[in-house]
């Protein structure tokens, strides 16, 4: 297939500590090793984050549970949900997790989810749990709610023997399993109706099964190799299986044609727009310390190719009139820009407030008199408070025909696939053009042109006749 087999370092680990798999975030390459810390409280996992270069990010504490597979869900190009079952919580559920951070997860539970081992194939909207040797798929996008839609429902032959971890991809579901560790293991391939389509002997790929990763559109099958300690690697060798390509996006942007844009950040490198690209979001700032690398070089893109533009700014928690201000001395500015408040969950699970939204927008209006600051949120973030949109709202949701809300829009981010895809309620340029136009510079009052009417003068006294 033309990919070559990869090795993960463990030299983070303390020697109790052992394999359970590993994760690739998608839009940075980031490896994310999952690791099990048998404890007096419980088996615990963390998560090790590496760069696709293979820099070290530091680890983040995930829960309690075996962790044989745990799910990945990419929600930004800086953050993701890993999906896992927890033995104290008896569930399955999330946590958010920002890309290299170090600290606890906030686990979430999905209501109408069974507890156990998960994969995702965040493609084709599939998340898969394993109990025992029972498999159930779920739409992944549905998964949060109350009642989940199951896709598929299946036992595979009870080996006796330990499963290793399990992963979907492209409508196959891979199971890995030791028939005795360092011995033999074997890597299994099912469709979603159960059926067995091939057996792959791995034993020489290394000492353990763990699972199984997807990178760069091949599956690797995912090996333990080495004794305790520094010692240990992960060894992830190709697999000569095919898989069915990501199903097309069930939405298309809605009819008439609207004006076409995307949004980018640090991690569109090298961005150039595309052909049908009207207009380009671009992240300028984060809190009071951070701007975007790339930000110059994709400006520049925009500008010569003559996209309108916009700016936005990621808001935390707490000191929105220093944020406004920070955005305001790093974006670059242009006549006619748009400006953004980009309001999100933060990794950690907190939320900046409403009243952190309405200061931000305020104060940037005031510094920047000449354009619109508007509000970007997910429609569940819009709908579940009284939050205001400022100059408009750019709503982000997805795999539907339009967004669902009563409010009116100005952009609308319907995908995130290859990068974020958005349309505005304009049809043409011009249009959009003349709604970028304001200024609420105070008027200045000019001092009198005129001098004042003198006084008239009293009557001179006239002699008493």
């Amino acid at each position: 297939m033309g990919a070559s087999r990869f090795t993960i370092s463990t030299k983070e680990w303390d020697e109790r500590s052992y394999v359970q798999g590993l994760l690739i975030h998608k839009p940075t390459g980031t490896s994310l090793a999952i690791e099990a810390d048998p404890s007096a409280s419980g088996e615990t996992f963390e998560v090790h984050a590496r760069t696709a270069a293979g820099k070290y990010l530091g680890k983040a504490r995930v829960g309690y549970g075996h962790g044989s597979s745990v799910g990945i869900v990419a929600t930004s190009n800086s953050t993701a949900e890993l999906w896992w079952g927890d033995d104290r919580q008896k569930a399955t559920g999330w946590a958010p997790y920002q890309i290299g951070q170090a600290a606890a997860l906030r686990f979430v539970k999905a209501p109408a989810l069974p507890k156990g081992d998960v994969s995702i194939d965040q493609a084709n909207d599939i998340l898969c749990i394993r109990n025992g040797n029972r498999f159930r798929g779920y739409r992944l996008t549905t998964a949060k709610n109350a009642k989940a839609d199951r896709l598929f429902d299946f036992t595979i032959p009870g080996w006796g023997n330990r499963f290793q971890g399990h992963f979907v991809s492209g409508g196959r579901l891979f199971v890995h399993r030791d028939l005795a560790t360092k011995s033999r293991s074997l890597a299994h391939v099912f469709d979603y109706k159960g059926k067995q389509l091939t057996v792959i002997d791995t034993t020489k790929m290394g000492d353990e099964a763990e699972g199984f990763v997807e990178k760069d559109g091949v599956v690797y099958a995912v090996k333990r190799t080495g004794g305790t300690g520094p010692s240990r690697v992960i060894v992830a060798t190709p697999l000569d299986v095919k898989v069915d390509p990501p199903k097309p996006p069930p939405v298309t942007p809605p009819k008439p044609p609207r004006l076409h844009g995307v949004d980018v950040a640090s991690y569109q490198k090298g961005w150039a727009p595309a052909g049908d690209d009207a207009f380009v979001m671009v992240k300028a700032s984060e809190g009071t310390g951070y701007t975007n690398p790339e930000r110059a070089a994709q400006l520049a893109a925009a500008r010569a190719k003559g996209l309108l533009v916009g700016h936005y700014h990621w808001l935390v928690p707490g000191k929105p009139l220093e944020q406004a201000a920070y955005f305001v001395q790093n974006a670059d500015i242009k006549a006619g820009d748009m400006l953004w408040c980009d309001w999100e969950k933060q990794s950690d699970g907190s939320h900046p407030t409403i009243q952190d939204v309405a200061a931000f927008i305020a104060e940037v209006q005031r510094l920047v008199p000449t354009s619109r600051v508007g509000l970007y949120c997910n429609r569940s973030d819009w709908i579940g408070t009284s939050v205001k949109a400022g100059d408009g709202l750019w709503i982000a949701q997805y795999g539907v025909d339009k967004p669902n809300t009563a409010t009116d829009w100005v952009f609308w981010q319907y995908s995130d696939n290859p990068i974020d895809q958005n349309v505005s309620k304009f049809t043409s340029r011009a249009d959009l053009e003349k709604w970028t136009k304001v200024d609420r510079t105070p008027p200045v009052t000019k001092p009198p042109t005129t001098t004042p009417d003198a006084k008239p003068k009293p009557p001179e006294p006239r002699p008493f006749p």
